[in-house]
């Protein structure tokens, strides 16, 4: 068996290429938000939102789903792409929505990143709640109003003011 030596530049290559998707993906997989504090409040305007102009019918499994997908992109997206959620946020997710179990989240998910990966209608619906949901997170963290989005003084709204997914930045 022979081996040229030219695999040598061949693996330099490959190397410096997953070091680069490596730090990529470490970027994406970046949460836009890391207090779980602020979900209760989230999932208030999540409500607020599916109740007004989205014709959505909040508390049902559809719309359950569409919460947790965004939650899920707000404070773990790497999990919507089969990474694991970080400790805590699935338990913080399950206090907040009333009635339901861990386990049901991660089967949500599931079925939920499906949906959006198939269905353009689902994934415009959650497009248009995410991007309310937004502007209702950047006018909080603008207004110097203490506790106006968590209860805490503030604290998710004071990690929303500098991040750049959220001001388009990035």
């Amino acid at each position: 068996m022979e081996k040229d030596f030219s695999c040598i530049s061949e693996i330099r290559e490959i190397r410096r290429m997953k070091s680069v998707l490596s730090e990529r993906e470490t970027r994406l997989s970046r949460p836009m938000l890391c207090d779980y504090a602020m979900i209760p409040t989230l999932y208030a305007w999540f409500n607020d939102i599916m109740d007004g102009d989205e014709g959505g019918q909040p508390g049902k499994a559809y719309a359950r789903m569409k919460f947790i997908f965004i939650i899920l992109f707000l404070y773990a997206p790497g999990a919507l792409a089969g990474g694991k959620m970080p400790d805590g946020l699935r338990a913080a997710i399950a206090r907040t929505i009333p009635g339901i179990s861990p386990c049901v989240i991660s089967n949500n998910k599931k079925t939920s990143t499906s949906y959006y990966d198939v269905y353009n209608r689902y994934k415009e619906e959650i497009r248009g709640i995410y991007d309310k949901l937004v502007r209702r997170i950047k006018d909080c963290a603008k207004s110097e109003q203490p506790g106006a989005c968590s209860g805490k003084g503030g604290d998710g709204c004071s990690q929303a003011k500098d991040y750049p997914y959220l001001w388009g930045d990035y």
